[in-house]
Order: structure tokens, then C-alpha cells, then sequence
């Protein structure tokens, strides 16, 4: 009570938003492309290959706060999941994650809390897709537009197989091989926006596309990362 006096702020445990937290929290692993998920009996072989996903809830409730000069109730959920090596039991993979939402903006504390569920499984896919990306290369210049032949569009060799969806971001890197080590220099970024084939995806441009379309015109190596 003190607590929540000082912080000029009441708060309460849902119990339902805690459940809700942790069915996110579990179902965000059929969001990673590059991770399959393994349940039941793991063979001694293919131990060596898996991480143990753990997710640990520190924080959830709706608590009354000012928003906007007016007092607000606010859904709350912070938590942390890390990625571990069983083999060695090194964490390789650690990150806080927060979702949130303000009842006001929702019609009722129902709606508020699966909100709130839902902007925690997407901060926690896309802070786990951003360790873990996919890796392919650029195949072709596509879409080129206006008298000054601005690329729009572009194909890159990430499809189905690799369980690409349409939407992700893509970071488009030029290879340098120097003295037997390869570097690679950022040149532009796209979005995936049709997913055409087993190893094809059509992405649109976002930013220049004036250098991607220099470094493909020039023969240059093009790696790509969703």
C-alpha cells in the first residue's frame, strides 16, 4: 500500500492476465522462423543442438496512473526469457520484454488485457527474431519505377522452406572479402511483401533503394537478413 501511495498509483494482481501472460509466452516460439520448437523425449544427439527456452513473469497488473493529465488504468506485464545451452548451461540469449495498453483506448478491461497479452508475445518474437534472423541473399532487382529508374521492389532467396512471412523487415548488407575475412557493409532495407516460393519472397524497398540498385548493377555480392 505504501508502495502504491508514493508512486501516486493503486495496483492489484489479475490472476487471469498472469495465465494469459504465460500462454503468450509459451505460443511465441511458433513465431521464429529460424527455432524449432521440440517437445516430448530429446535424444542425446539432439541435445546438442537445442537451447531450453525459460520465461519468468516479474510484473503484472493494471495499475491507476495519470495519462495525459487524466487518471488511466494501464495493463502491465514485464517478464524476462532467456535461451540456454543444456549441454553447458551458458545463457546465450537474455532480454527483458514489457507489454502494455491503457484501458481508455478499449471499450472494456477484457479487451485491454488481450492487448496487453498480444504486445507481449510480439516484443518477445521480435526481440528473440533479432538474435536469431534469417540469412540469404539478394537474387534479383525487381520493380524499378520513374524517369530516374527508382528501385522499388526486390527478390531474395528466403521462402517457404524457411518459414518467411510476409511483413518482416529486411536488412540488405554488401559482402567485402578483405585478406580472408568477410565484412559486411549495410546499404538499404525492404519489407517482405509476398512470400512466392519455396526459397523466393518479393520485397518492397523502404530505404536506399538508389544504393541496392548501385551494389546489384555492379556485381557486388548482396547478403540479406529478416
Amino acid at each position: 500500500v505504501l508502495t502504491g501511495l508514493v508512486n501516486d498509483e493503486v495496483s492489484y494482481e489479475d490472476e487471469s492476465m498472469v495465465q494469459g501472460a504465460k500462454e503468450a509466452l509459451a505460443s511465441v516460439l511458433y513465431e521464429i522462423p529460424r527455432l524449432e520448437l521440440k517437445t516430448g523425449e530429446i535424444s542425446e544427439e539432439d541435445m546438442g543442438k537445442c537451447l531450453v527456452y525459460s520465461a519468468k513473469i516479474v510484473f503484472c497488473n493494471f495499475s491507476e496512473k495519470l495519462n495525459n493529465f487524466s487518471f488511466d488504468k494501464e495493463g502491465r506485464i514485464v517478464a524476462f526469457i532467456s535461451l540456454t545451452n543444456p549441454a553447458t548451461k551458458q545463457v546465450v540469449f537474455n532480454r527483458q520484454i514489457i507489454g502494455s495498453s491503457w484501458l481508455s483506448v478499449f471499450d472494456s478491461v477484457t479487451r485491454c488485457r488481450e492487448y496487453t497479452m498480444h504486445n507481449l508475445r510480439v516484443d518477445a518474437a521480435r526481440s528473440i527474431r533479432s538474435a536469431y534472423p534469417l540469412r540469404g541473399h539478394m537474387l534479383d532487382r525487381g520493380l524499378v519505377k520513374g524517369s530516374k529508374e527508382k528501385l522499388k521492389r526486390f527478390y531474395i532467396d528466403l521462402g517457404v522452406e524457411q518459414k518467411t512471412l510476409s511483413g518482416m523487415l529486411v536488412d540488405v548488407y554488401i559482402i567485402r572479402r578483405v585478406a580472408g575475412r568477410v565484412a559486411h557493409q549495410f546499404v538499404g532495407s525492404g519489407k517482405i511483401f509476398e512470400v512466392e516460393g519455396a526459397n523466393l519472397s518479393v520485397c518492397e524497398v523502404t530505404k536506399n533503394g538508389d544504393k541496392i540498385k548501385d551494389a546489384w548493377e555492379r556485381g557486388a555480392e548482396i547478403a540479406v537478413r529478416a
